[in-house]
């Protein structure tokens, strides 16, 4: 069937029943909550490039993104012909209302200590950054809190059903969105059984490349392996989402700046040049590399790490997760920074830090 036609005939439809885990900061224009289709679709066409790992060509891949997920064109001069809708049709319902302040599990110390900065710090903080929150005056945003139920309905072609199924099991080992999501921010689960969990797990091994594999495209482009297994770390059960989320960032202080059992903190030396803690995510505090072309303020590059809740009868349990691509070609490293030696000493330490996990535990 024509791509066009299939806009129109033989669609399907899949309702996902989610549930927040931990507060969710999905903004309007005034970035305050609000439920909108838009970051959601945002979020298949992130998982969606995942899926793509066996894409060589570039060029290619945003064909096949812009077909499935639509293209508006970049001027005036661009061709209608180039233009199309989405494939995928979006509705997101939400009834919880948004709340401006985050309630703490109560006789809980959310503190952790941070060698580089006098004293404890506030994990949750230290996660949501001064966007999210500020020390004096707490949250500076609304959110949903955890708990929150909102419905997502995903109406597609049948012919896509095999593309959509790889990323409906991504976003069942691995939901989270909008802001600092990739820092445990807006962990959901799916409620209701969209797939078997033997079926997610093959889809998620289809997507699992060797992780040095990952380091020839510059964007994330598939889930990583090594000889250990996943690159997938747990921590341990806990009562509440806000101590998970506390064992997340203090694993995450002790992979950038503590020396655990030998293996040194990622040098921070990165005032005015790139230093191996840039390869964790920039901007960095404190270290704007600005003597560098396509550093300073004008540089970007997200964290190829991930962090997720997921609640359990037992507890919530955070997990961490390596998403291997190179860094940008645009944003020139030193000589002296070797990637992969890089990201394996950050493997080793989460190795020290935290337990490895499989899929299945994040299911």
């Amino acid at each position: 069937m024509d791509i066009s036609i299939a806009r129109y005939f033989k669609r399907k439809k899949i309702e996902l029943q989610c549930e927040t885990v931990t507060p969710l900061f999905l903004g309007n224009a005034h970035q305050e909550a609000e439920w909108r289709s838009a970051p959601f679709k945002s979020l298949l066409r992130y998982w969606w490039r995942i899926t793509q790992h066996h894409c060589l060509d570039e060029k290619t891949l945003l064909k096949q993104e812009s077909e499935l997920f639509g293209y508006a064109g970049d001027s005036d001069n661009e061709s209608k012909i180039n233009q199309r809708k989405s494939l995928i049709h979006i509705m997101i319902y939400g009834q919880p209302k948004p709340e401006n302040r985050l309630e703490r599990p109560p006789n809980v110390n959310l503190k952790i200590q941070h060698p580089e900065m006098q004293g404890s710090i506030d994990s949750l903080l230290y996660l949501a950054g001064m966007g999210l929150m500020d020390p004096k005056e707490g949250v500076r945003h609304s959110f949903f809190p955890p708990g929150s139920n909102f419905l997502w309905v995903i109406d597609y072609p049948h012919e896509i059903k095999k593309e959509l199924d790889a990323i409906f099991a991504l976003l069942l080992a691995f939901g989270a969105i909008g802001a600092r999501s990739r820092n445990g921010w807006g962990s959901f689960q799916v409620e209701n059984e969209i797939m078997a969990k033997e079926t997610a797990l093959n889809l998620l091994n289809e997507c699992t490349m060797p992780w040095d594999k990952g380091f020839k495209k510059d964007y994330p482009n598939c889930l990583g392996k090594d000889e250990k297994g996943p690159l997938l770390w747990k921590t341990k059960s806990m009562h509440s989402w806000a101590e998970g989320m506390r064992e997340l960032a203090d694993a995450y202080v002790g992979v950038r700046a503590k020396t655990i059992e030998g293996i040194p903190k990622l040098d921070p030396d990165g005032k005015n040049d790139p230093s191996e803690r840039h390869l964790l995510g920039f901007p960095l505090n404190n270290h704007p590399a600005r003597n560098v072309v396509g550093w300073g303020s004008s540089g970007r590059h997200a964290s190829p790490l991930r962090f997720v809740v997921r609640r359990r009868q037992e507890g919530y349990t955070g997990f961490v997760f390596h998403l291997p691509y190179a860094h940008s070609k645009e944003m020139k490293l030193p000589d002296k920074i070797n990637q992969l030696d890089v990201w394996q000493k950050v493997h080793n330490k989460l190795d020290k830090l935290m337990a490895r996990a499989s899929y299945k535990e994040c299911l």
